[in-house]
């Protein structure tokens, strides 16, 4: 077919206009170069952040390790006391302070079992047994996950350090909280789970959420959708309870509650790891 003298064929006609469009090769070596560069320093980054976790397991253990002294050497009962008090306070400041801040906007799903902040994906229940379990708990944190919450903190508290809430109005429950007195505890939920610091001032629920930003986050109690539209509540004072503490400095295996195996339940069933 004859084309008009100048015209060219139509794919010459394209090819200039469409080559204004793509990028050039130095366009591609720098963007090429900014995506090792970000790759690089979120690996780095993340590197170094696993690292300061585990350096904080170890400063945190090389305190358990004194408590326990200081409990053997205790020459009578308000000593042991003093020290057993002392050890609640340890503990519930490594969990909140030098532990769960690392795993703060780590993602959450459904099935998430990751033992490294910010690597992978966590569940609620998984959060709250591998960090129990990264303070120095003897627990199994695949096992302990997989349990309701209820059988979870029967796992962890005797019956007197804990306390249930069915239909209660929001402010009840938080003052409840209040008046109980300022300490780590875990808290379950209609299908979920996590851990509430009550301190003199503010009350807050740390926990791996399914609602945006879908990471795990501290937040106020008294802002927290998932506390306060749960009906059922159930808590028990993990930096309070004596066995708990016991077992924590004699490095003690903590066993599952055999609560609710085959028997009919009163209270709602709580998923513990696996819900949102």
């Amino acid at each position: 077919m004859m084309l008009h003298p100048g015209l060219g064929s139509a794919e010459d006609r394209v090819m200039p206009s469409m080559r204004r469009f793509l990028p050039s090769e130095a366009t591609i070596a720098i963007v090429f170069g900014l995506f090792l560069f970000v790759a690089t320093t979120l690996g780095t980054y993340l590197v170094l952040h696993v690292h300061a976790y585990g350096h904080a397991k170890v400063k945190i253990e090389k305190e358990r390790r004194a408590l326990a002294m200081a409990f053997r050497q205790a020459a009578n009962a308000t000593e042991r006391d003093a020290v057993i008090a002392r050890a609640g306070r340890v503990m519930a400041r490594a969990i909140t302070r030098k532990l769960l801040p690392a795993w703060y906007g780590t993602p959450w799903s459904f099935n998430g079992v990751t033992e490294k902040p910010r690597a992978g994906t966590i569940a609620c229940g998984a959060l709250v047994a591998i960090v129990l379990r990264d303070v120095g708990i003897k627990l199994a944190p695949r096992e302990m996950t997989v349990l309701a919450a209820e059988r979870m903190i029967r796992s962890l508290v005797a019956p007197e350090n804990i306390r249930r809430w069915q239909d209660a109005p929001e402010q009840k429950f938080l003052d409840d909280m209040r008046k109980w007195g300022t300490g780590l505890y875990q808290i379950g939920l209609d299908s979920h789970t996590g851990l509430m610091l009550v301190e003199k001032d503010e009350l807050y629920f740390i926990h791996a959420t399914r609602r945006f930003p879908y990471t795990v986050v501290k937040e106020k109690a008294s802002e927290s959708k998932t506390l306060l539209q749960s009906r059922y509540r159930i808590a028990g004072k993990v930096s309070a309870d004596r066995g708990l503490l016991e077992k924590w400095l004699a490095s003690e295996a903590v066993p599952v509650s055999s609560w609710g195996l085959g028997k009919a339940r009163s209270t709602p069933i709580l998923m513990g790891a696996y819900a949102p």
